[in-house]
Parts: C-alpha cells; sequence; structure tokens
C-alpha cells in the first residue's frame, strides 16, 4: 500500500516535470511499477523490462546515461545506511574479482537520504556507479529484490534475468562467480 502511495506521488512529480509531451511515457512506467511483482514473489520480475540503471549519485553528478562499450551484464543492488561499511566492502570486493571482465557492470543503489549524505560525506570514491536518485521503476523493482536479500541481474537492454541471493551469507568470491556464469 505504501509503494501505491509512493508511486503516485512519483507519477504526480514526473507529470509535472514532463509536461504533457511526458504524459504518455509515464504512464507506461507507472503501469509497469504497478504490474512489478510483490516481494513475496519476486522470482516474477525475470524476464521484466526496467529502464537502464540511471539516475543521480550523492554528489548530484548523472550515472551511467549510456551503458559502457562492452556491457553485458548490469548487478543492481541496494545499499543500507545502517550497513554501508559492509554493502560498499561486499559489492567492492566482488568489483575487484570482476575487474579483468569488464563486461558485468556493478550499480549500487542507496536504499534513502540517509545513505547518500554518509556516501557524499566520505570523501573516497567507489569501485561503482552509486545512485542516490534513480528511475523509480528500477529504483522500486531494486528495493523489492532487497527485502528478499536479492541483486537483480540485467542484460544489456535492461531484461532482468534473474534475481540473486547476497544478503544471506554469500562470499564475494561466490557472487563474482555467479556474475561471471551469468554474463557467458
Amino acid at each position: 500500500m505504501t509503494v501505491g502511495i509512493w508511486a503516485r506521488l512519483a507519477l504526480v512529480v514526473a507529470l509535472c516535470w514532463a509536461g504533457a509531451r511526458g504524459v504518455r511515457r509515464v504512464d507506461l512506467q507507472y503501469r509497469l511499477l504497478e504490474s512489478l511483482p510483490s516481494p513475496q514473489a519476486d522470482h516474477r520480475i525475470v524476464g521484466a523490462p526496467l529502464r537502464a540503471a540511471t539516475g543521480v549519485d550523492p554528489w548530484n553528478h548523472p550515472v551511467l546515461t549510456e551503458p559502457p562499450a562492452g556491457a553485458t551484464r548490469f548487478v543492481l543492488f541496494e545499499l543500507h545506511s545502517r550497513s554501508l561499511e559492509a554493502d560498499v566492502g561486499f559489492w567492492n570486493a566482488v568489483q575487484s574479482r570482476l575487474r579483468p571482465f569488464p563486461g558485468v557492470v556493478l550499480v549500487g543503489y542507496c536504499d534513502g537520504w540517509e545513505c547518500g549524505r554518509s556516501v557524499a560525506a566520505r570523501n573516497r570514491s567507489f569501485a561503482f556507479p552509486l545512485i542516490e536518485y534513480g528511475e523509480p521503476t528500477a529504483m522500486t523493482a531494486v528495493w523489492r529484490a532487497d527485502l528478499r536479500g536479492r541483486c537483480l541481474i540485467l542484460d544489456r537492454r535492461a531484461i532482468v534475468l534473474a534475481a540473486a541471493d547476497w544478503r544471506h551469507g554469500v562470499s564475494a568470491a561466490r557472487m563474482a562467480d555467479r556474475l561471471l556464469e551469468e554474463s557467458e
């Protein structure tokens, strides 16, 4: 129920922002947002088209306006403000194992303004792009997957291929191996 209220609020803001020309596109995105499965059925998201993982980072810079050349997979995951250091450490370790394979692009999403504020206060770079504010459909899909401890694996066209466990005792090495298997 809360997601529906936020979705409607996001729709109103988007309509105001986009104007009359963007009404049809925003309406289609809202319908997709409404059609996303509940957190209890996140396996149904496989095959769903999402918009590309774009947004704004905590420093107000655009993130991934174009997919990187050679990217074949995107991995979208949520960072929690309460476990930010552990989450960043995990995904930095995954990225270090994936470095020789540039086809897999990791993309982190902040779970709220506290995460964004904490990240912005840190004066160091991350091994992966980080989105504080992004496209609502993708952010909602990432949030719903994260409720079950999962990240989303997308192909280059932003079609969800899989939802993979990562918060339940999965090592960075195992996650990197899984992502490399998915990218072949």
